[in-house]
């Protein structure tokens, strides 16, 4: 944190000079505001020659920061908010999904299994999501990159095992993830089951085989394109990775439960246990950010298994109103959390705006997504639209150059 930069400034008034005393004041004025908190200052010059003051703050894994008082706050989009004593439980089970990733097995990764080994280090080094500069290293110290293994040893972290560790090795370490695919009939009643649960895939390996073995996935419906036809997917693939990637990353791996994956003859839906991350609801989720298993997530970026942090919601809601769907419907229970998928098109027009707009119009995202859900309502005002985009204003959201 910078302190002493103007709010749209990058550089300090060129003639800015910090008193010497004023980063040890700041250090103690909030280690006496607060408990559990590890913060450092220094003296920074820029390159105008103005002086400023960055603050470094510590991650603490573990203890929870509050004030002198005993109140604790959360960020949520640009307020502080008290956390209420029912939110209490779940800040200390976020802090503890921090430590999982990073727990040290017994497991040495000469161990590893030597398939899986090989395919990682060959997928991260032909991804262009990854520098030169990391490619260049050798094995351990690309694993230690990506905390897969253990700095000062060479025994693999839970995080290691789960993508490069062997079956028997994958089934030992805390709560790995079981997948269930379930195929409902029109009546609620089960008529088909796919089942990942003796651990012998990698998260990249259920991914690939959960979109390779379920048929419902290539299923489509084929509409008019003037003197053509045209084939819109039932669940583009694209959403359906982004939906699984993030049931992978963002589930709290402190908890026992497996993913499900519910497809009925209209919609889908993918059920996570355990909440959303404390700061996240159902509101804001297109809008917040926040990482339960950062490292996690590092790597899925990486194989290109998900898109990066504050744009996969972006990437479904863009996908699915060109497909003429609805967007994905989130829901969240007392220890799940539910996204749905409609499967049906409830507007060609829709389809046809937007990809008009794609191919003639230098329209950015945002700006595609509200074109569409637009073009899905036919007529809706600005204040509609900035409640369905859970906006807080109007000033959110360009609205002025597409109305």
């Amino acid at each position: 944190m910078d302190i002493g930069i103007e709010d749209g400034e990058t550089l300090p008034p060129k003639e800015q000079v910090i008193p010497e005393e004023l980063p040890t004041i700041i250090v103690n004025k909030i280690s006496g505001l607060t408990h559990g908190v590890s913060i450092s200052a220094e003296i920074i010059i820029a390159e105008n020659g103005g002086e400023f003051v960055r603050l470094h703050i510590l991650r603490n894994p573990s203890a929870i920061a509050v004030t002198s008082s005993g109140k604790i706050y959360i960020r949520i989009g640009d307020n502080s908010m008290p956390v209420g004593s029912e939110d209490i439980a779940r800040l200390a089970a976020d802090k503890g999904c921090l430590n999982w990733e990073d727990i040290i097995s017994t497991f040495s990764w000469h161990d590893a299994d030597e398939e899986k080994l090989n395919n990682f280090l060959y997928l991260i080094k032909h991804s262009d999501r990854v520098s030169s500069f990391v490619k260049q290293k050798d094995v351990k110290e690309l694993l230690d990159y990506y905390y897969m293994t253990d700095a000062d040893s060479d025994k693999m972290t839970q995080l290691g095992v789960l993508f490069i560790g062997k079956q028997t090795q994958r089934g030992r370490i805390m709560n790995a993830p079981v997948i269930q695919v379930i195929k409902y009939d029109s009546y609620g009643d089960k008529v088909n089951k796919w089942l990942w649960d003796d651990f012998s895939k990698t998260p990249y390996e259920q991914i690939n085989e959960i979109w390779n073995e379920v048929p419902e996935w290539r299923e489509s419906s084929e509409i008019s394109d003037g003197m053509f036809r045209r084939n819109i997917p039932a669940y583009p693939e694209s959403v359906i990775r982004e939906l699984i990637s993030n049931a992978l990353v963002h589930r709290p791996y402190t908890i026992r439960g497996d993913i499900f994956i519910n497809i009925y003859p209209e919609y889908m839906e993918i059920v996570n246990p355990g909440r959303l991350p404390l700061g996240i609801t159902v509101e804001n989720i297109l809008h917040s950010t926040k990482k339960r298993n950062e490292h996690m997530a590092g790597i899925f970026y990486a194989l290109h298994l998900m898109e990066r942090e504050g744009s996969g919601y972006d990437m479904m809601y863009e996908t699915l109103l060109s497909n003429g769907k609805t967007v994905p419907y989130v829901e969240e229970g007392e220890d799940w959390v539910k996204v749905r998928i409609d499967r049906r098109i409830i507007s060609q027009e829709m389809i046809k705006v937007i990809d008009h707009a794609e191919r003639n119009m230098l329209f950015k995202q945002k700006q595609l997504i509200c074109l569409g859900l637009i073009a899905q309502n036919e007529s809706i005002t600005a204040t509609g639209l900035i409640k369905l985009l859970h906006l807080k204003d109007a000033d959110a959201c360009a609205l002025g150059y597409i109305l």
